[in-house]
C-alpha cells in the first residue's frame, strides 16, 4: 500500500507543491542557489525544480533514488535546456547505491544542496556525516527543509499526523528535528532564516 501512495505522490509532486513553490519556496531556492559556484552535489533532486537556479559556473551532480522522479527531472532538463545554465548530470541512485558509491571522492564538493529531502532520507544523521566528508574544507551545506516545531502543542500535532502524512507523502516525516541533527553533525550556520508556511522551515547556509 505504501508503494502505491508513493507512486501517486511522485506522479503528482509538481502539482501538489505548486502553491508553496509560488508562495515562498521558489524565491528561497533562487536566493540560496544563485550564488553557488564549482562542484555541486544535490541530494534528492526530485523533478529538477532547482535546476533553473544554478548558474553557468556550476557543475551539478543531481542524485535521485526514485526512477520516476529522475525521469521527470531528465524530461524537464531537456525540455528547458535553453533556460538551464549549469552543467547537470542526473544520477538515478541513492547515497549508498551503485553506481554512486564509486563515483565520488572525499572532499570533492564546493557545496551540497538539500531541499525538502532530509525529511525523507531513512538515516539523516548518517547522511549528514557523509556530507561532512564529501565537502571541501571551505565547502557549504545548503538547506531548505521543513523542521520540527518549537511549540510543544504544534510538536504533538506533528507526531499525531505523521503516520498518515508519511504514508501519503512518499515517506516524508513531519516531526524530524532536522536543525538539531545538522548542529549535532558539527555544521556551523553562516546564514539561517526561519520561515513559516503551515509548517516551520529553515532556509540556511552552513559551513563545515
Amino acid at each position: 500500500m505504501q508503494d502505491i501512495f508513493t507512486k501517486l505522490f511522485e506522479q503528482s509532486y509538481d502539482t501538489v507543491m505548486s502553491t508553496p513553490e509560488r508562495s515562498f519556496l521558489q524565491s528561497e531556492r533562487k536566493r540560496l542557489l544563485n550564488c553557488l559556484r564549482g562542484e555541486i552535489l544535490e541530494i534528492g533532486s526530485g523533478t529538477g525544480v532547482n535546476f533553473p537556479f544554478y548558474q553557468s559556473e556550476c557543475n551539478v551532480t543531481a542524485l535521485e533514488p526514485s526512477a520516476e522522479l529522475a525521469g521527470k527531472a531528465s524530461e524537464k532538463f531537456f525540455q528547458n535546456n535553453d533556460s538551464i545554465k549549469a552543467k547537470i548530470n542526473i544520477v538515478q541512485a541513492g547515497l549508498g547505491e551503485s553506481p554512486w558509491d564509486d563515483s565520488h571522492k572525499n572532499a570533492s564538493y564546493d557545496a551540497i544542496v538539500c531541499t525538502l529531502v532530509l525529511c525523507t532520507i531513512p538515516e539523516p544523521q548518517t547522511a549528514l556525516s557523509l556530507f561532512k566528508k564529501w565537502l571541501k574544507p571551505n565547502g557549504s551545506l545548503i538547506i531548505l527543509e521543513h523542521v520540527q516545531a518549537k511549540n510543544p502543542i504544534a510538536q504533538i500535532s506533528q507526531y499525531i499526523l505523521n503516520p498518515v502524512w508519511n504514508t501519503l507523502a512518499g515517506g516524508c516525516n513531519l516531526h524530524r528535528p532536522t536543525a538539531q541533527y545538522i548542529r549535532e553533525a558539527g555544521f556551523k550556520p553562516v546564514e539561517l532564516r526561519e520561515l513559516q508556511f503551515v509548517l516551520p522551515f529553515i532556509s540556511a547556509v552552513y559551513s563545515v
